[in-house]
């Protein structure tokens, strides 16, 4: 892993890595990820890809929101990640619960995330 930033562990907060791999979980590609521990990634983004959703649990997520919401306005989501679900949709406003500032400002630097 090429790590682009790291946040060390804090009082009540654990430390997490961004950084960019060449492989993720037995794919090659080029992958930036937000990684909690040497085994939990949170996050990835498909680097040659962006719009591509790594992840099954948000395309699930995503999934029943344009199944039971076909004009999706307002969202309020705990935790932030990588911003995947917001990033889904553009012309929705969301609101979001996020216990740790730095998830935040990193999924802002290092994943394109709005908030």
């Amino acid at each position: 892993m090429r790590v682009l930033y790291e946040a060390a562990s804090e009082e009540g907060r654990d430390g997490f890595v961004v950084g960019d791999v060449n492989e993720l979980f037995g794919k090659k590609g080029n992958f930036r990820v937000l990684q909690f521990s040497d085994t939990l990634v949170q996050g990835a983004l498909d680097l040659d890809d962006p719009q591509r959703i790594v992840f099954e649990y948000p395309r699930a997520i995503i999934h029943l929101l344009e199944h039971n919401h076909s004009r999706l306005e307002r969202v309020f989501q705990i935790g932030h990640g990588i911003g995947t679900i917001a990033r889904h949709f553009p012309g929705a406003r969301f609101k979001t619960a996020e216990l740790d500032k730095r998830i935040v400002l990193a999924s802002e630097r290092y994943f394109e995330s709005a908030v």
